[in-house]
């Protein structure tokens, strides 16, 4: 399979703060996942500036705007307020860089994810 045909089974999204990147980057990043959404591949990731915390406390917060019985409040129920529904939890979690903290990366999505560190940048691998 060539390069050019393998990428049309990646499905990306890209999470986290994107407002620090130029506008024409952020165009970049919409087009590519226009371009691989209905791909039914691997779903790729790419997080910047995460503040997953964050995250859960806004899913919080919506959920209890909806003020649901909390019989009705699930584990699938919850997820559906995060920022990667509807894609599949990640199966492997690729953390570049020197630095390998992982707090607040995606503590919900990441329960069951095999973690891999490297010391390589991003730009670097």
């Amino acid at each position: 399979m060539s390069l050019k045909n393998s990428t049309k089974i990646w499905n990306t999204s890209f999470v986290g703060d994107l407002s620090k990147f130029s506008s024409e980057m952020q165009n970049t990043f919409k087009e590519a996942r226009r371009k691989t959404k209905n791909n039914t591949g691997v779903n790729v990731y790419f997080a910047f500036k995460l503040r997953r915390k964050t995250e859960i406390f806004k899913s919080c917060e919506e959920i209890v705007k909806e003020n649901p019985k909390s019989e009705n409040i699930t584990s699938e129920y919850f997820e559906k307020y995060l920022e990667t529904y509807p894609k599949p939890d990640p199966d492997i979690i690729i953390r570049t860089s020197e630095n390998n903290d992982f707090r607040a990366f995606f503590p919900w999505q990441s329960v069951y994810s095999e973690l891999f560190f490297t010391k390589n940048s991003l730009a670097r691998l």
